[in-house]
C-alpha cells in the first residue's frame, strides 16, 4: 500500500480546494457578501488541514537506514495474532552474534 503517495495526492487536493476558497473569500471582500467571514474560516480550516496534509507526507513516513541490515519476511502463525520474522538463510548475524539461532520459544 503506497500510503505517503496517497498523502501527497490528498495534500496537492486540498490545496486546491484552500486556493479557490481564498479567491472566493477574496470576492467575497470585495464584494461585501454577507457570508464573508466564514469563507475566511473555511480557508484557514483548509489551510491547516493541507500544511497536515503535506507534514504527513514530508515527516512521518521516511525510512531510516540501518547499514548491515536485511530485508525480512513477515510470517503470520495460522492467521491469528502470532508473528515469526524470517530472514534469509546466511544472514543469523556477523561476528560474536554468530551463535544465536533464530526460533520461536
Amino acid at each position: 500500500m503506497e500510503l505517503p503517495s496517497d498523502i501527497l495526492i490528498y495534500a496537492k487536493g486540498s490545496g486546491i480546494v484552500t486556493l479557490f476558497c481564498l479567491g472566493l473569500a477574496a470576492f467575497g471582500f470585495v464584494f461585501k457578501w454577507g457570508i464573508r467571514f466564514r469563507l475566511v474560516g473555511v480557508t484557514g480550516f483548509l489551510l491547516v488541514l493541507t500544511g497536515g496534509l503535506f507534514a504527513l507526507n514530508v515527516a512521518l513516513f521516511t525510512r531510516t537506514v540501518v547499514p548491515g541490515a536485511v530485508r525480512y519476511t513477515l510470517v503470520y502463525d495460522n492467521g491469528a495474532n502470532q508473528t515469526a520474522i524470517a530472514v534469509p538463510p546466511n544472514h543469523y548475524g556477523s561476528g560474536s552474534d554468530r551463535h544465536v539461532t533464530p526460533g520461536i520459544r
